[in-house]
């Protein structure tokens, strides 16, 4: 064979080869071909769809200058076309509604005389709708008393009445005086929106001098029943501590709180030491403290620091950025170790078996701060704490019924503190402790289940041998 013939049929075989590539392009072709189609034909199907509920949307879309009772009534069928929302309530819960007043104390009947429509006066009744409105009347009542001093005839001893009114140094009744105070200590409102609030409602000029000595007045009258608050609150097992900072004319001073939980005490003092401790407990209490560490509790013999404190400040400092890992294994394996005696504690455990765990979680305690290789400025302050007051770490854990945390104290303080960022703090020590008596005397009202009413009875005393004629 010459070289035009191998040539020739080298030719041919590339000819053959490039033919079945072209065959399969084509087939090839044709499949992307028929995707294509396949694919244009989705897309319009989804187009159509999405301009169907873009329509439907357009239906239940709020305008942002639209009021939201603009829309007409006939439209507010389309509600119902939408799923219903789910609800919201705890699986087995009841709910509550609100119960209808026992006493009414005025009928009132809506009538039509006319038709709406044509203006015709010829109606006939359908059927009679009811509802019960409460509402509140706002109206000043002044008096005048006269004060009958008598003697005796008998033994010529002189015998004075007592208002029904508390205090009769005091120009105004029982109502205004309890919804002051109650303003002033429970709700925690200042003095100038409680002078707006009686002027416009009540049309009464009350300046805030007589807002304060008002509130000074009756904080007088409840001196011997706060009083007796704290030596409930020493008679039990453990109480909570904490304090706070409140300024009076511009000077800190110090706001402190015992709560056994059955009852609350407040008290206003010049100082954050313990020499406020001594006072109200004495030099050897026997009391269960709750704290937070502070050292002005050291006198309590048995004491419970706060976890929360713990938990909350070894967390925080894990999370910072230049955190080490150390930091963040100490939080979480000190997380871990509360955890754990909390499921212990709560798991009603024999009474022999409550004391041996307890110098088993201190022990893990101890072996957690060993285990330490680095330790960092945090690390080793929180460490020195821990060990210091090691036998009160865990005592939640070997006494039935102890918190482990403090909690309740930050919750009883929290009201004079929202008060203290609004008004910068009180004018005058006997302004700071009329409020703290006050709420003192609501919160433990409030913890026995008396209402407002009832818990100002002991202010406004009324005598029973003394005749009252009302013209």
């Amino acid at each position: 064979m010459n070289k035009f013939e191998l040539r020739i049929a080298e030719l041919e075989y590339q000819n053959s080869q490039l033919q079945a590539n072209f065959e399969k392009v084509l087939q090839l072709n044709e499949q992307l071909r028929k995707e294509i189609q396949i694919r244009d034909k989705r897309i319009a199907e989804l187009e159509l769809k999405v301009s169907k509920l873009e329509a439907e949307l357009e239906k239940y879309k709020v305008k942002p200058n639209e009021p939201s009772g603009s829309k007409p009534y006939f439209e507010k069928y389309l509600k119902n076309k939408l799923p219903a929302k789910k609800s919201g309530q705890k699986k087995g819960h009841a709910g509550e509604s609100r119960m209808s007043p026992k006493d009414i104390h005025k009928f009132v009947e809506y009538k039509p005389t006319c038709c709406q429509i044509c203006g015709s006066n010829k109606l006939k009744n359908l059927k009679i709708r009811s509802k019960i409105i409460t509402d509140l009347e706002f109206k000043v009542v002044n008096s005048k008393e006269y004060y009958f001093d008598m003697k005796c005839q008998n033994c010529g001893s002189k015998t004075k009445p007592q208002s029904m009114h508390g205090t009769s140094n005091s120009p105004f009744g029982r109502n205004f005086q309890t919804l002051l105070s109650y303003l002033r200590s429970v709700c925690g409102d200042t003095l100038r929106p409680m002078e707006n609030l009686f002027r416009d409602f009540f049309k009464l000029e009350v300046s805030d001098s007589t807002i304060s000595n008002t509130e000074i007045r009756i904080s007088k009258e409840t001196l011997n029943e706060y009083n007796k608050y704290l030596d409930l609150v020493k008679q039990a097992d453990f109480s909570h501590k904490d304090e706070t900072s409140y300024r009076i004319n511009g000077i800190n001073n110090w706001i402190w709180v015992y709560d056994s939980c059955d009852y609350v005490f407040y008290r206003i003092a010049d100082s954050r030491g313990m020499k406020v401790v001594e006072k109200d407990f004495g030099l050897e209490p026997k009391q269960i403290s709750i704290n937070d560490c502070y050292a002005a509790y050291n006198r309590f013999e048995k004491q419970q620091i706060c976890w929360a404190h713990l938990i909350r400040e070894a967390k925080g400092h894990s999370l910072k950025e230049n955190a080490s890992k150390y930091e963040k294994q100490f939080s979480k394996q000190l997380n871990e170790l509360y955890r754990k005696a909390c499921e212990f504690s709560n798991g009603d455990p024999p009474i022999e078996k409550r004391a041996e765990m307890r110098a088993h979680f201190e022990n893990k305690l101890v072996k957690l701060m060993l285990t330490l290789k680095v330790k960092s400025n945090f690390l080793k302050r929180i460490c020195k704490r821990l060990n210091e007051r090691l036998i009160h770490c865990f005592l939640f854990v070997e006494i039935e019924g102890l918190p482990s945390t403090n909690n309740q104290a930050e919750r009883s303080l929290r009201p004079f503190v929202c008060h203290r960022k609004v008004s910068q703090g009180s004018k005058s020590f006997a302004g700071a402790q009329a409020k703290v008596i006050l709420k003192t005397q609501y919160e433990n009202d409030k913890r026995k289940g008396l209402q407002l009413s009832d818990s100002l009875n002991h202010i406004f005393k009324i005598q029973k041998f003394v005749n009252i004629q009302t013209t």
